[in-house]
């Protein structure tokens, strides 16, 4: 997902009709490429161009499960401050991803490149910024199965410090893992929870318990030939 939008973006932000739409903001650019139809084929939930000095010249976002335009909210308006670190290029950072806050149970995704000319020449003329929602029906269609659920960080008792993802036994049927998610800025945003079978776990306890009807079984073959090998050698002499 985050590759194709990478993609996605480079191409449109890589542009020399919106070098100019950045400078000019002439109707028939909007008219023919900025359309409602554009951003729903595209599966975004917002499209936004700054300028070089953060102002944003253009942005619409998609209502939720609606197919038109909605004003961006202060979560998108915020990414033109200056200092925003999705709007900060460099040559180790020539395209920028991040999540961003949207209302609890779902993130989104927020991928940036820097408008340059279509022979990707500079110098850079603003940014264009694609929005992903990732809600609980979009995650479980990229990982079938794992039931995700997003938790609330506030809800969360003890947030660690470091991205990491902590893994817990539930019983012998189930583990839950836990990705502690943070934004841009290094402030908390979610923990992404999933449920994983213990498919290994009882496969292993199966075979443990195989392997002991099997030792078992040829236990008590080999005794009764034993037994049997004895009769004959010994018992049947004395008799």
């Amino acid at each position: 997902l985050q590759r194709f939008q990478v993609a996605t973006v480079v191409d449109w932000a890589n542009w020399d009709a919106m070098v100019r739409f950045v400078q000019d903001q002439n109707p028939e650019f909007q008219q023919e490429n900025l359309g409602v139809k554009t951003l729903d084929d595209l599966a975004i939930e917002a499209l936004l161009v700054f300028d070089p000095s953060g102002k944003m010249v253009w942005g619409q976002a998609i209502a939720p499960a609606e197919v038109r335009f909605t004003p961006p909210d202060e979560h998108l308006l915020a990414l033109g401050r200056g200092d925003h670190p999705l709007l900060t290029f460099d040559e180790e950072h020539p395209v920028r991803t991040g999540l961003i806050p949207v209302e609890a149970g779902s993130l989104r995704l927020a991928v940036a490149a820097p408008i340059l000319t279509s022979e990707r020449e500079g110098p850079v003329r603003g940014a264009v910024v694609m929005v992903t929602r990732l809600g609980p029906d979009e995650l479980a269609s990229l990982v079938a199965g794992l039931e995700p659920t997003f938790v609330d960080a506030a809800r969360w008792p003890a947030f660690p410090s470091a991205a990491r993802v902590d893994v817990q036994v539930v019983d012998g049927q189930e583990l839950r893992a836990h990705a502690f998610l943070r934004d841009m800025e290094g402030r908390p945003l979610s923990v992404l929870e999933v449920r994983l079978p213990r498919d290994i776990h009882r496969q292993g306890v199966r075979t443990i318990f195989l392997f002991g009807i099997v030792l078992l079984c040829a236990l008590g073959l080999f005794s009764g030939l034993y037994f049997l090998a004895l009769r004959r050698m010994v018992v049947a002499r004395v008799e």
